[in-house]
């Protein structure tokens, strides 16, 4: 296991390799954590799809920490014996819950599009916080007692993928097994669910419908759409995991690298669709920061200088004269002021619960 992944000794190509690391997971993190403020200051999270989305993003967050900032630093810095094991907890918690999520989004889909009727009743919101809660407790239990086990670190690749120990008994066995298991079946059960209600949408397309089913399918069908690439990515980053574990981990450094690279940026890019392709959300991402900036603007202090106040613009203090009318929020432009547009973008996130 791993005896034929080399590491450059080379200090140049490590340092390079590393920065690769910590720069994509960085973009990854700051996507997340874009994402999951937006939903949350919204208030989306009372739609079971998006309170998925939320869970994925901090799933995301803890795998691109355990598997891209700190694999990144140990290439430039070495081992890191008093944080390895937390970072590993990290990765396995990150990873086997956002497998998890990965489904429950899927299922949404499924329900609205195709078990309308029954969509509210499974995934209320008492459902949706047990399933949750669940998923985070099981695997958080799973990692925490396997960190128990007093192991030394036998390079950062072997500690994180399995768990730290040779597969020679029968507990590391059932332990690293265990992964490919999980990958397996969830690669399988979220592309089964997506093709499903591709196929339900196909035979929808070729009956005739009435305006108003159309419009009111419109909105399920864009996050279909949107969840669909995500878990796609899942899928592949599976497929590719499972084949890796099938055939001992025997790589090249540069294959290594290359797996690692994908794994990376599907954790990575997955936010940034959602910002993208939803108009919605991104408008009140706009929205939220534009907010935040004029809050800030407003609460800027005065400087005084040689004992006289100066006026800066944005000033809580200062008192701007101008012929000019002030812009601001409730500035009318086409008709409807940007919070009106905010307002109607919420509402329209919120009729997929219906």
């Amino acid at each position: 296991m791993f005896e034929n992944v080399t590491v450059s000794t080379t200090t140049g190509s490590m340092y390079a390799v590393g920065m690769i690391y910590i720069s994509v997971s960085t973009v990854g993190l700051i996507g997340n954590a874009l994402c999951f403020f937006t939903l949350l200051v919204n208030r989306l999270w009372k739609n079971p799809t998006y309170c998925f989305i939320m869970h994925q993003c901090i799933a995301d967050i803890l795998c691109l920490t355990g598997i891209g900032v700190y694999v990144g630093l140990v290439e430039i810095f070495d081992q890191m014996p008093k944080i390895h094991r937390p970072m590993s907890m990290c990765l396995q918690i990150g990873w086997y819950s956002s497998g998890a999520f990965s489904i429950a989004l899927a299922s949404t889909r499924l329900f609205a599009l195709k078990y309308k009727n029954q969509y509210q009743k499974v995934f209320s919101k008492s459902h949706v916080t047990y399933l949750t809660s669940a998923v985070w407790v099981i695997y958080c239990a799973l990692s925490l007692s396997w960190s128990f086990r007093r192991i030394s670190i036998d390079g950062v690749f072997r500690e994180i993928y399995t768990f730290g120990v040779n597969v020679v008994d029968i507990l590391s066995q059932t332990w690293f097994y265990f992964n490919f298991v999980n990958d397996f079946l969830v690669s399988n059960v979220v592309l089964v669910v997506n093709l499903t209600t591709a196929f339900h949408l196909k035979r929808l397309k070729n009956q005739s419908q009435s305006l108003q089913q159309i419009q009111s399918r419109k909105l399920d069908v864009k996050l279909y759409v949107q969840c669909t690439m995500t878990t796609t990515f899942l899928v592949i980053i599976c497929y590719i995991y499972s084949a890796v574990t099938f055939i001992g981990y025997t790589l090249t450094a540069v294959e290594f690298f290359f797996f690692h690279l994908c794994w990376l940026l599907y954790h990575t890019v997955c936010p940034y669709v959602y910002l993208t392709t939803n108009s919605d959300l991104r408008s009140m991402l706009i929205l939220m920061i534009k907010e935040r900036k004029a809050q800030a603007q407003a609460n800027r202090p005065c400087v005084t200088l040689l004992g006289v106040p100066w006026r800066i613009r944005g000033c809580r203090h200062a008192k701007i004269e101008t012929s000019k009318p002030k812009r601001t929020f409730e500035l009318v432009k086409n008709g409807q002021s940007p919070n009106q547009k905010f307002a109607d973008a919420r509402m329209r996130s919120s009729e997929s619960l219906t």
